[in-house]
């Protein structure tokens, strides 16, 4: 089974008073082997999700979840792989 390989990254936070509301994005890619790849139509997904935080005495929650997600073509490289 390949391994998965994720990128994580924080777009935006924007917070009023005790609510808040986040963007994320993660990248989801596989180190399939090469002889693997040609036989997959997506090499992994772009996730993006937005969540809703409420602020409590105990810190903050997330209190709702939305996302969509898109694939990556196979031609996709890996950070720092070669081609």
């Amino acid at each position: 089974m390949p391994k998965l390989n994720a990128t994580m990254k924080v777009v935006a936070i924007d917070i009023t008073g005790g609510v808040a509301s986040a963007k994320i994005e993660t990248e989801n890619l596989t180190d399939a082997a090469p002889e693997i790849l040609p036989r997959l139509a997506y090499k992994g997904a772009k996730v993006t999700e937005y969540l809703s935080l409420i602020k409590f005495d105990d810190g903050w929650k997330i209190v709702s979840r939305i996302y969509s997600s898109e694939p990556i073509p196979a031609t996709a490289h890996l950070q720092g792989a070669r081609p």
